[in-house]
C-alpha cells in the first residue's frame, strides 16, 4: 500500500470515533461568537429548572463568555476539543443539539440514523453478541466530507443524558441499544438553513439506497425513551369487523411508520379511499328526495339538479367534507374533542399565523364539519403539494414536523369513525 493510500485509510479510521476532528476552527470561532442568550435560550433553560432563574442565566452567561475568550485565542491548527471541558450539560442542550437526533458545530453535522430494513443492517453490521461496525465513507471529488458508520465521541457526550440514565447510587442504565443507531456525519456545510441540511441528508440517504441498496432513515431520541415502562397485561375483547382491506392497510401504516408527514398521508387515504362512495350516497340520497325510484320517471329539471350536486362533490375538498358529513357524529366528536383538556385546546387553539385552522365549538354543527374538512385538507396540500406548485402552501413544509405530529391523533380518530362508517 502507497503512503498515500495507508494516511488515507489511518484518516477514515480515526475519523469513526472522532468525526468532530473536523471542525474548522476558524469556523468554530465565526460559530461561537452568535451565541447569545435569546428567547429560544431562555425556554431551555425554563423546561430543565422549571423556571426563570436569573442565577442560571447570570452563570451562563459567564460560561459563554469564558468560552468565547478561550476560542478567539485558539489557533487555527489547534485541536478545539481543549474547550469541551467548559461546557456544560445546559450548553450543550442549548447551542450544540439540534432537536431530538443531531448535534451541529460550525461546520460539522451528525444526526442519528438507523438502518430500515435488516438487510442493511447485516451488510452494515457483523458478528452478533460482540459487533463490528462497517462504515459508509462519503466523497466529493475524492475527498473525504463525511461517513455514516458508530458515533462520535461529540455526540456522546452531548446526548449522554438522553441514552444513559444514573440512579441516586451512581449506577448507569444504557436506556437505548446503541448498536441499533448509527450517525451520518458530514463537515462541509456551513451557513445552511436547517431545510437545506435536511436536503442534504435526504440526498446522501437517496445516494446510499440507489448505489448499494443500503436503506437508511433518521431517528429521534424521544423523551419517553427515559420511561421505565410498566410490564401491564391487557385484557383485550375482540371480533372481527371485516373492514376493508385496503384502507384497513392505510390506517395501519398510519401508526407503524416513524415519519410524520407519511403517518398523517396514511391517514387521509383512508378518507380519500371512501370518496367515490360518499359521492354516490349522496347522489342517491338526491334522486330519492326528487319523489321517485324509477330514473325515468324523473324530471329532467330535477335530475339535472342532482347532477349538479353530484358534480360539486367531485372535487376534493367537497368529497372531503361529505365523507365526514357521512360519518361522524358531531355530537360524539364534540365529545371526543372536548373529553381531553390537551386535546380540545390543541384543536380549538390558531397554531398558523398565515390561514385559521382552530375549530369553534360554538358553531352550528355544518360548519364544524367545513372547518374540519378545510383544516385536514389545508395540512394535506402542505405535504402532498411541497414540490412548490401553489403559493397557498409553501410555508407549510418548512415549520417542522412538529405541527405534523400534533395532527396526528386527530387524524387517527377521524380515520378510525370513516373506516368503521363505511365497512
Amino acid at each position: 500500500m502507497s503512503h498515500k493510500l495507508l494516511f488515507f485509510a489511518l484518516r477514515i479510521r480515526v475519523h469513526m470515533l472522532y468525526g468532530e476532528t473536523y471542525v474548522d476552527n476558524e469556523k468554530l470561532k465565526e460559530w461561537i461568537n452568535t451565541w447569545t442568550i435569546g428567547e429560544h435560550e431562555k425556554q431551555i433553560v425554563y423546561r430543565k429548572f422549571n423556571s426563570y432563574d436569573n442565577k442560571v442565566l447570570t452563570l451562563l452567561d459567564t460560561q459563554i463568555s469564558a468560552i468565547k475568550e478561550f476560542v478567539n485565542l485558539l489557533p487555527t491548527d489547534g485541536d478545539w476539543r481543549s474547550m469541551q471541558s467548559m461546557c456544560s450539560r445546559l450548553l450543550y442542550d442549548i447551542f450544540f443539539k439540534v432537536n431530538d437526533n443531531a448535534i451541529k458545530i460550525a461546520n460539522f453535522y451528525e444526526c442519528l440514523i438507523e438502518p430500515c430494513d435488516v438487510l442493511t443492517e447485516k451488510r452494515i453490521v457483523s458478528g452478533y453478541d460482540y459487533k463490528n461496525i462497517g462504515r459508509i465513507n462519503i466523497l466529493e471529488n475524492g475527498d473525504l466530507i463525511g461517513s455514516i458508520s458508530e458515533k462520535s465521541d461529540i455526540f456522546w457526550s452531548v446526548f449522554l443524558g438522553d441514552f444513559v440514565k444514573e440512579d441516586d447510587y451512581g449506577s448507569m442504565t444504557h436506556m437505548i441499544d446503541h448498536e441499533k443507531y448509527f450517525t451520518l456525519q458530514f463537515w462541509n456545510e456551513y451557513n445552511s438553513t436547517e431545510e437545506g441540511i435536511q436536503q442534504y441528508i435526504d440526498e446522501i440517504l437517496l445516494n446510499c439506497s440507489i448505489k448499494y441498496n443500503l436503506n437508511f432513515r433518521t431517528v429521534n431520541v424521544p423523551d419517553e425513551i427515559k420511561l421505565l415502562g410498566t410490564d401491564s397485561t391487557y385484557d383485550m375483547e375482540f371480533r372481527i369487523n371485516n373492514y376493508e382491506k385496503i384502507p384497513l392497510k392505510y390506517f395501519n401504516n398510519g401508526f407503524q411508520t416513524v415519519d410524520y408527514r407519511l403517518s398523517f398521508l396514511s391517514y387521509y387515504q383512508v378518507l380519500e379511499y371512501f370518496y367515490i362512495r360518499a359521492q354516490n350516497n349522496h347522489f342517491i340520497y338526491n334522486l330519492r328526495e326528487s319523489g321517485t325510484t324509477d330514473i325515468s320517471q324523473i324530471p329532467h329539471s330535477n335530475l339535472r339538479k342532482a347532477l349538479k350536486k353530484y358534480n360539486n362533490t367531485t372535487k376534493e375538498k367537497e368529497s372531503l367534507k361529505l365523507v365526514l358529513s357521512q360519518s361522524l357524529n358531531i355530537n360524539a366528536f364534540k365529545n371526543w374533542l372536548t373529553g381531553n383538556q390537551s386535546r380540545e385546546k390543541k384543536y380549538t387553539t390558531e397554531i398558523l399565523s398565515q390561514t385559521s385552522v382552530a375549530i369553534n365549538l360554538t358553531k352550528a354543527d355544518n360548519k364544524i364539519i367545513s372547518k374540519l374538512a378545510e383544516r385536514i385538507y389545508y395540512f394535506r396540500c402542505a405535504i402532498a403539494h411541497a414540490k412548490g406548485d401553489s403559493e397557498e402552501y409553501l410555508i407549510i413544509p418548512n415549520i417542522g414536523n412538529e405541527i405534523i405530529e400534533n395532527e396526528l391523533e386527530l387524524m387517527k380518530h377521524l380515520a378510525f369513525l370513516v373506516l368503521n362508517f363505511y365497512k
